[in-house]
């Protein structure tokens, strides 16, 4: 009954919504576009009394199935569900997909955490302590970071594994699968480069929501670190567990709110529903937006431009080098970093000259052409000639 009751609720919160949105579509105006955004922000910053409900719902709900005896397979089949049922998520809709920011992972975290170290098996990827990859010490280099972890007093990382381990033992699909179902969590060293790492385990981590999440190791503090990485979610969306209190799961989904807003493209008017459910249960909507896609705009993703690469020119002056650029742009530059005109050096002659000839070249093969259709012309005009008095012979003859 408190499900259809706070079913009711929402649908009299939509209603209202859309009472607004009509208000303000009466003007017809130059600026209707960013009233009807401030519109839709406004009543989205209005719907934590509904998330405030929908949880106070499944708490109700779950609290008398689990006083409830069992007296039919019905019954028995939602005593197990309360049982297992465990994390409180979110579920979003999107009004449009933002297909050029595919592949962005965005990270925050929870202020209230509901995972402990203690209760999860957490594995860590390190880097290695040799350059050479062809150095296959993997087990001194494991005992080293867990010394180091050890005198630190870190007794919560249950595998450490160095880059190059991971690298060289886990290179199909089926390791990747099994190393990811072994371990709950997994850190790694931010000394690795985090895109790398990503890339080599690949679809089956980024599918099991296990991509690694970086912790400084070098600091003081480890344990400290490793809850606080634990506390991070990856936009999944877990707020929780549905024994924490409401203020803390509420709290969790106004930090996500917040994050969704400042990292997600077209920010929160682009999502079209929310719902918020727990693990097998039907999803309960705590927002609808029936705005126009066309309204969402999403920013340029800023192109990644490599740095110039600046050499010496040995066949120029002592004090002059050579830039590069990753559009095929070179530039000469003295040791101060000013450009030099190319005008009275060897490189600017050497080109002039070589130009030169490619054009030398190119005109004679043009004469050469020219003067072997000239003479073809003049040997068919002759051919002709000599065709024309021929027949004048013989009809002179005849």
């Amino acid at each position: 009954m408190q499900i259809y009751k706070y079913s009711l609720k929402v649908v009299l919160s939509i209603a209202l919504m859309i009472c607004k949105i009509a208000y303000f579509m009466q003007y017809k105006s130059d600026s209707t576009l960013e009233i009807l955004v401030s519109t839709i922000l406004g009543v989205f910053s209005t719907f934590i009394d509904p998330v405030v409900n929908a949880i106070d719902a499944l708490k109700k709900f779950l609290n008398e199935t689990s006083e409830k005896q069992p007296n039919s397979s019905n019954d028995e089949f939602f005593l197990d569900l309360n049982r297992h049922a465990k994390f409180v998520q979110v579920m979003i809709t999107l009004k449009k997909v933002p297909k050029n920011f595919v592949g962005s992972v965005v990270q925050l975290r929870l202020p209230h955490p509901f995972v402990d170290p203690s209760s999860v098996s957490i594995c860590l990827i390190v880097r290695d302590l040799s350059d050479n990859r062809r150095n296959y010490e993997y087990d001194k280099w494991s005992r080293h970071f867990k010394e180091m972890l050890k005198e630190k007093g870190v007794t919560d990382v249950d595998y450490v594994i160095s880059f190059s381990h991971l690298i060289r033992e886990f290179n199909t699909y089926e390791l990747k699968k099994k190393l990811a179902k072994s371990y709950d969590k997994f850190l790694m060293d931010n000394r690795l480069n985090q895109t790398s790492v990503n890339k080599h385990l690949g679809k089956v981590f980024k599918d099991l929501k296990k991509l690694p999440i970086m912790v400084d190791i070098t600091k003081s503090g480890i344990n400290d670190q490793i809850k606080k990485s634990l506390s991070v979610c990856k936009i999944v969306c877990k707020i929780g567990l549905i024994s924490q209190c409401c203020d803390e799961l509420v709290g969790n989904f106004r930090a996500i709110m917040e994050k969704w807003q400042s990292s997600f493209p077209g920010g929160l008017s682009n999502v079209r529903t929310m719902y918020l459910l727990v693990d097998h249960l039907p999803p309960l909507p705590v927002y609808a937006s029936f705005a126009s896609a066309n309204f969402v705009q999403f920013p340029k993703r800023p192109r990644r431009i490599p740095p110039p690469v600046v050499g010496e020119l040995s066949t120029v002056a002592n004090d002059v080098q050579v830039r590069s650029h990753a559009d095929g742009r070179v530039e000469l530059v003295g040791k101060k970093g000013k450009l030099k005109t190319a005008k009275n050096s060897s490189t600017r002659l050497w080109y002039e000259k070589l130009k030169n000839k490619k054009r030398s070249k190119r005109v004679g093969r043009q004469q050469f052409r020219k003067s072997k259709r000239d003479n073809l012309k003049t040997l068919l005009e002759a051919d002709e000639v000599g065709n024309l008095a021929t027949m004048l012979m013989t009809l002179w003859n005849d």
